[in-house]
């Protein structure tokens, strides 16, 4: 989260002050990005999804206590 708003890891989000809404472990650099075209296409073709994926996320954030 931290490069995602200094902008040191990705310059897209510098400045905007991004929010965690999910999150999933992949192994490496190289499965995060592929996630990353996977969800951004998501969002443009089924955004209710991305939607629905938040909120079982937020959910389980609260159930658990964590984050």
């Amino acid at each position: 989260m931290t490069q995602h708003r200094d902008g040191t890891g990705a310059k897209a989000t510098k400045g905007k002050d991004p929010q965690l809404v999910w999150f999933a472990e992949v192994p490496d650099r190289k499965t995060a990005m592929g996630w990353e075209l996977e969800l951004k296409a998501m969002i443009k073709h089924n955004p209710t999804k991305v939607r629905t994926m938040c909120l079982h996320f937020l959910d389980l954030v609260k159930e658990t206590g964590t984050l």
